[in-house]
């Protein structure tokens, strides 16, 4: 027995950024919230904004499969700058949408951010090059040469820290124990 499977709502693929969109009649809201999981970007929807859209979008760049999605409504892409191997490219990191001939200016309601607890959380990869950053960083800061009276007023500064913590966690930092 054959059983067809369901095709996939939305897809998107990193890293050529190209999304991939298959609804009918679907909720825009829940759509565009698929969306924003999907391709980590942050979507910005008037409150105004209701209704349902179909669409038959395969493998085209991000910025063209919403323009094509969103066009029955106002929308601005904010672009951000992304460093590759071979060159340095823009891609969409946010997209802005308003009911049409509504200007930017004139919000009655602020905008709602769909999904944003999930595009706050990184990648494994992304944390991995951030820590080797990190350490990058932490060897050059070692390899510079301290003089004794640079090397005092940091750990006076340390301890200043630590003192204010002690008075404001007096819980934390019981009497007789150092942090």
């Amino acid at each position: 027995m054959h059983t067809c499977r369901r095709p996939r709502e939305v897809e998107y693929l990193p890293a050529k950024d190209l999304l991939t969109v298959q609804a009918s009649e679907a909720e825009l809201k829940p759509l565009l919230a698929k969306i924003s999981l999907k391709a980590r970007k942050q979507v910005f929807l008037d409150p105004q904004i209701e209704g349902r859209v179909s669409a038959s979008i395969k493998a085209r760049p991000l910025a063209d499969a919403l323009a094509s999605l969103l066009r029955q409504y106002n929308h601005v892409f904010v672009y951000q700058e992304r460093k590759g191997n071979a060159d340095t490219t823009a891609r969409v990191s946010a997209v802005h949408i308003q009911p049409r001939g509504q200007l930017s200016c004139q919000h009655v309601k602020p905008p709602v951010a769909l999904a944003p607890q999930e595009l706050k959380k990184k990648s494994k990869a992304h944390k991995e090059r951030r820590e080797k950053e990190h350490e990058k960083e932490r060897g050059q800061r070692s390899a510079k040469k301290q003089s004794p009276e640079e090397r005092q007023a940091r750990l006076q500064v340390r301890l200043q820290r630590l003192e204010q913590l002690k008075t404001t966690n007096p819980d934390q930092y019981p009497n007789g124990m150092e942090g």
